[in-house]
């Protein structure tokens, strides 16, 4: 039998691709013996067995990614050689593959999408699709046309043809059944991807925003350096109308002084040392009420920014002012900000009751970091009142 030169043209193709996928499984796995090896001289570490699930995941993942690719490099291999002899199960092969790798393309553009500690680059996927596509589109319809199908046919086998009556498949009823059937599908899908992209670290983040939610009062403390020295900050909110506030730091002159000021009932009281004065009228908003407790200040953001773009990484877990909590690593890209092109700071959750417990962040230019803690919360549901405050 005389093979057509568009089959030994596929299998040429089908060739030198899995010659690439090979070439690329063994520089991943040169890579990772190399960084294995580097980081277990240098610093004296296994990443393989390090308790840093970060660190190990990344090792598992590129591990099974160069196993994956040398696996489908013998396999096109055995295929191109296959194509060559013109086996059945050859153009089967060539069949499942331009469906398969269509498929994980396109998968890999939505996953695992913008909530996972590990996002893959969108560009490394476009630039091959540019050529897999196209190679794609060729052998479909390649070795779906009759005559090629004929050459791969065991003996006997014949070709079915189907006469189609489009009147009679476009009924109304049929239409409106596969018109909502690709609606379910559609929304199936999208809410796979939504779920399928949340880690288990955007995870905790979420119930993180829900217990917030549902604390209507907290402390919040706060240490700042100045070019004056260093000051405190104590807050104590409850929610929705009260709201009392500690300032230890300084004047203008540099001579140092307490401010105290309460909101109250829509009002804003300044404590002058002796008395309560009401220094600004009715319909004072509590922004921290308003918008929520994390985002106040410039150690966080809100949470709907966080969930909506950035992406967080689970730290190790440690203690803050006695309170065991776990660090996660959080990230928001900021690109009209000329500072800085990401938002990076640090939240500790405590994982008994999914509270922060303190938010962490070093400002551009700063050497220092800043820090805020947040404590009893849900303690006051009724607001004390100084001594002397105006009833």
């Amino acid at each position: 039998m005389s093979r057509p030169r568009e089959i030994t043209a596929a299998a040429t193709v089908a060739l030198i691709g899995s010659f690439l996928f090979l070439i690329a499984g063994l520089g991943i796995g040169v890579y990772v013996g190399t960084s294995l090896y580097t980081v277990s001289k240098l610093y004296g570490l296994d990443l393989r067995r390090s308790t840093d699930t970060a660190a190990a995941d990344l090792v598992r993942g590129l591990m099974i990614t160069c196993g994956v690719f040398a696996l489908l490099g013998v396999i096109g291999a055995f295929t191109a050689g296959a194509l060559l002899r013109m086996r059945p199960w050859a153009r089967r092969s060539m069949i499942a593959w331009c469906a398969g790798s269509t498929f994980a393309c396109l998968l890999g553009l939505v996953y695992p999408g913008r909530h996972s500690e590990f996002q893959l680059n969108p560009t490394a996927i476009l630039v091959p699709m540019l050529f897999v596509f196209p190679i794609n589109a060729w052998w479909l319809l390649l070795f779906y046309r009759p005559s090629i199908r004929a050459l791969f046919a065991p003996p006997g086998w014949r070709p079915r043809t189907l006469q189609w009556d489009l009147r009679a498949l476009l009924t109304p009823g049929r239409v409106v059944l596969s018109a909502a059937a690709l609606l379910l599908l559609f929304l199936v899908g999208w809410r796979l991807r939504s779920s399928l992209g949340n880690s288990p670290a955007m995870q905790e983040i979420e119930r993180a925003q829900a217990a917030v939610a549902a604390a209507n009062s907290w402390h919040y403390h706060r240490v700042r350096d100045t070019a004056l020295g260093t000051e405190t900050i104590d807050t104590d909110t409850v929610c929705p109308s009260f709201q009392h506030a500690v300032r230890n730091g300084f004047r203008a002159r540099g001579q140092a002084a307490v401010f105290e000021s309460i909101v109250y009932s829509g009002r804003f009281y300044n404590y002058d040392g002796e008395s309560w004065v009401v220094s600004q009228g009715r319909d004072v908003p509590i922004f921290e009420c308003l918008k929520g407790a994390m985002g106040v200040d410039e150690t966080s953001l809100p949470f709907p920014a966080i969930l909506e773009d950035a992406s967080v990484r689970a730290g190790a877990e440690r203690q803050v002012e006695g309170v065991s909590c776990r660090d996660y690593e959080i990230s928001v890209p900021t690109p009209h900000d000329p500072a800085e092109k990401d938002f990076r700071f640090a939240m500790c959750i405590s994982e008994a009751d999914h509270l922060p417990v303190q938010t962490r962040r070093t400002l551009p230019g700063a050497a220092n970091e800043v820090s805020s803690t947040y404590s009893m919360w849900r303690a006051v549901s009724n607001p004390e009142l100084p001594l002397g405050f105006p009833q």
